[in-house]
């Protein structure tokens, strides 16, 4: 989860797109502890709630 924590700091919307694509096939990454963390970062600021929430939605 380290690694994932610090792509996503890194590439964000990319990093959450793979990994929720990711997750829906199947692969075992945790979606909903990376959404978590995704509402902290839109909290503290580093990325835009609506452009989260459509990368989501793809």
């Amino acid at each position: 989860m380290g690694l994932i924590v610090e792509l996503f700091n890194n590439y964000g919307y990319i990093v959450l797109m793979v990994a929720l694509i990711l997750e829906l096939i199947a692969f075992p990454l945790p979606g909903e502890a990376i959404m978590t963390y995704c509402g902290y970062v839109i909290y503290e600021g580093k990325m835009n709630f609506i452009f989260s929430i459509l990368i989501a939605t793809i």
